[in-house]
């Protein structure tokens, strides 16, 4: 996906999959965002100083 964004910027992403077995995957999401024209990112609690993001997400799926 691609997310529209109100600041210029880039994001990339990279996705892995790993199967245990046949009912057991693992998924893992490392995300990076960079905008170009900004300082800090967020507001109050969430405020990152600088213009880089990083994202990690994990997900594991068990099929019956």
């Amino acid at each position: 996906s691609v997310p529209a964004y109100y600041y210029q910027g880039n994001r990339f992403y990279l996705l892995l999959q790993y199967k245990i077995n046949n009912n057991i995957s693992c998924w893992l999401r490392i995300a990076n965002t960079n905008y170009m024209n900004q300082n800090t990112i967020g507001s109050n609690g969430e405020t990152i100083y600088g213009n880089n993001k990083t994202e990690i997400k994990a997900q594991v799926s068990y099929k019956l």
